[in-house]
């Protein structure tokens, strides 16, 4: 019995094996992707961002919050975003417009007074890279994608944090992107993304870490329901979004128009 028992736990990890080795790099990417994003065409996000800043000197931890919407939608085959603030007050109204590997940004700070000017004209072009609150950048927020952006340079596997991993080590395809090089860990089984190291110039030192604490389910549909981002540049803060509301909604072209996006 004992032996039957071994036997069929070899075959079935040897059958995992075959499974996970099948998969091309490729679909590996397609499928970090559907494991952290839900498929509609058009919906709405809306995330509790906090911000933990630990001080060394007094050893407290200081905590900021802000709410973010992050609206979604197909046009033309691709997806377009923009992000906004329900909250603090002194962020609203600003906005932030995904196209591609495009970003634009709106405050009303930047309107032209006395002026009905297109938004893009006045709209500042930004880095992926550039900082939305806490240590989370408008990349994080808006979810790195991979699939069709970058390539697998390397790969094996790798125990982290008690499970079984893939790592894959990224190489973008566009120099646009914000983060040229990638480490990504992926569960073995189901391929959900565990860990994200994001590299600058310096492709030995990550300046960020993405790790998803949190998966969850919507209408059978799985998501990353928590990131936790890191600086780990300036290593005493940290900043977690929580993803606390998803709707399905047909949402208005003009909203992702660079001309109309930030009306």
């Amino acid at each position: 019995m004992n032996y039957l028992r071994f036997a069929l736990g070899m075959l079935i990890g040897l059958g995992l094996s075959v499974m996970t080795l099948a998969q091309t790099n490729e679909e590996i990417l397609k499928q970090a992707d559907e494991a952290r994003f839900i498929k509609a065409n058009s919906h709405i996000f809306n995330f509790k961002v906090t911000q933990e800043l630990f001080d060394s000197l007094t050893r407290t931890t200081t905590k900021t919050e802000a709410f973010l919407k992050v609206e979604e939608k197909k046009i033309a085959g691709d997806f377009r975003q923009r992000i906004s603030f329900a909250a603090p007050e002194s962020l609203k109204g600003t906005y932030y417009l995904m196209i591609g590997e495009e970003f634009l940004f709106w405050q009303p700070s930047l309107k032209t007074p006395d002026k009905e000017v297109p938004c893009k004209d006045e709209a500042l072009k930004i880095s992926g890279q550039q900082k939305l609150f806490g240590d989370a950048s408008i990349g994080e927020a808006a979810g790195i994608e991979f699939d069709g952006k970058y390539e697998v340079k390397q790969r094996g596997e790798e125990k982290l944090n008690g499970k079984d991993t893939i790592k894959l080590t990224l190489i973008a395809k566009s120099k646009k992107l914000a983060y040229q090089n990638v480490l990504l860990w992926v569960d073995k089984k189901t391929f959900e993304p565990q860990r994200i190291d994001l590299f600058g110039f310096d492709t030995d030192n990550p300046i960020k870490r993405v790790t998803y604490n949190k998966y969850a389910t919507f209408r059978d549909d799985r998501y990353a329901a928590q990131a936790l981002v890191e600086d780990l540049v300036f290593k005493n803060q940290k900043t977690t979004l929580d993803l606390t509301e998803i709707k399905i909604e047909s949402l208005p072209d003009a909203a992702f128009d660079p001309n109309t996006f930030c009306k």
